[in-house]
């Protein structure tokens, strides 16, 4: 049964304000009405009662203003829409005072959340995260040009394909794994090949990376050691090894070192071969900015305190 509110109340509030209809208590603040009411009623109360009085006035004034508007006809001659207006004013007033008396002793003006909105975590509802999300999208939009590396297009491709359904706003997913998916598509699109396969191989051959060429394998294999808190070297003891299994694969792994980075790091340097495997790692970066401890941290995202070890080195060089 829905909440009713005083009606002897509500009625002498109207006398005291000296109001002509319940309509006109929309143009009192709550406090107001709370005074008028001398105790009769709650601070709630009057809330919800200014909440209906606004309600039924805009109600009133929007069918009064249609029903002038359907109801004037210029072609007609000045003293019929006089005569109809006026008529229409005395309609408008009787309806009115008839919906006041109607509506101001019910609250069955609030709409049942449960039939009239959806709920909350519904895809439709203006309140759910794809509402958000789209939002989002549209002001990000508007920050950058379309030719600028941080237009929202250009940084996140996967959202103006991205499909709001209900399926996938319920699906959980992981930010790594979104995070895997927009970079795998992006290696995907600079190399021409969206395979799995073959982005792979692209990573493990970038050796202008200064973290060095990202190999899977050996990071798959980093995680389950890591979650089974155990080196490679105590997982495989010599009594449980295979015959001629690499030795330096085992120390390599425990040092994270991946084949790739092996490959680097064992490539012999001859004058002839110099400039081919300095372009590998470093690329057009000119040698002489790199002569310093400072500068290779720098370049290798270590802190410039780490420079400190490498003084001896730098004493040899200018020493030689």
């Amino acid at each position: 049964m829905p909440y009713q509110i005083n009606e002897n109340a509500i009625q002498n509030i109207i006398n005291k304000l000296n109001a002509n209809s319940f309509s006109d208590l929309a143009k009192y603040a709550k406090e107001e009405l709370y005074q008028v009411a001398d105790n009769q009623l709650s601070l709630h109360d009057c809330d919800l009662l200014l909440a209906q009085a606004k309600k039924i006035q805009a109600k009133n004034s929007t069918q009064y203003r249609q029903q002038i508007t359907r109801q004037a006809i210029p072609k007609q001659s000045t003293h019929l829409v006089a005569t109809q207006l006026q008529t229409h004013f005395s309609n408008a007033k009787a309806q009115q005072l008839q919906y006041d008396q109607t509506m101001a002793f019910s609250n069955d003006f609030i709409p049942n959340r449960d039939t009239d909105f959806v709920n909350q975590g519904n895809i439709a509802s203006m309140f759910s995260p794809a509402a958000y999300l789209i939002r989002l999208y549209r002001e990000a939009q508007r920050l950058h040009p379309e030719n600028s590396p941080y237009y929202i297009d250009n940084r996140r491709p996967d959202l103006a394909d991205l499909i709001l359904s209900q399926e996938n706003m319920d699906t959980p997913l992981s930010t790594l794994s979104l995070s895997n998916q927009v970079l795998g598509a992006q290696i995907g699109k600079k190399i021409g090949d969206n395979d799995k396969q073959k982005i792979l191989d692209a990573l493990a051959q970038d050796t202008l990376n200064p973290d060095g060429p990202y190999y899977y394998y050996t990071d798959v294999i980093q995680q389950v050691l890591q979650k089974q808190n155990v080196t490679l070297a105590q997982l495989i003891q010599p009594e449980n090894r295979p015959v001629n299994t690499n030795q330096t694969f085992i120390l390599c792994t425990d040092l994270k070192i991946s084949p790739p980075i092996y490959t680097l790091l064992t490539t012999d340097i001859t004058p002839e071969n110099l400039d081919t495997e300095y372009k590998k790692v470093f690329g057009t970066i000119a040698p002489q900015t790199l002569m310093t401890a400072v500068a290779l941290a720098e370049h290798y995202y270590l802190p410039p305190s780490f420079s400190n070890y490498y003084y001896p080195i730098k004493m040899i060089r200018k020493h030689n």
